[in-house]
């Protein structure tokens, strides 16, 4: 009959075998951002913009500034809330001494 540290020492991964399991992501990775850069970048070409003054025609860029509208309403409103909290949590009419 073996040891358990015999057992152990069997079933233990090679290292060499493990680093490359580890490493295979990155590499992938690495190699669709290369592609990405490389060949995909230089086929759509240089993006254009609009100037600020003319309105997003794209669908995506309309929900862009959509979703910007609604953060800053939030914003807004999330501030305001705040600001009415404290007022009256430091408002003296609200605190009455009750002795």
């Amino acid at each position: 009959m073996r040891t358990v540290a015999e057992r152990v020492a069997k079933l233990a991964p090679n290292p060499a075998h493990t680093v490359l399991r580890s490493l295979w992501p990155l590499v992938v990775g690495l190699v669709i951002a290369w592609f990405l850069q490389q060949v995909m970048a230089p086929a759509l070409g240089p993006l254009s913009y609009k100037p600020q003054g003319e309105g997003p025609t794209n669908p995506a860029a309309r929900r862009l500034r959509f979703g910007e509208q609604a953060t800053s309403i939030m914003l807004e409103k999330s501030r305001d809330a705040v600001e009415a909290g404290l007022t009256a949590f430091h408002s003296p009419e609200k605190h009455h001494d009750t002795r």
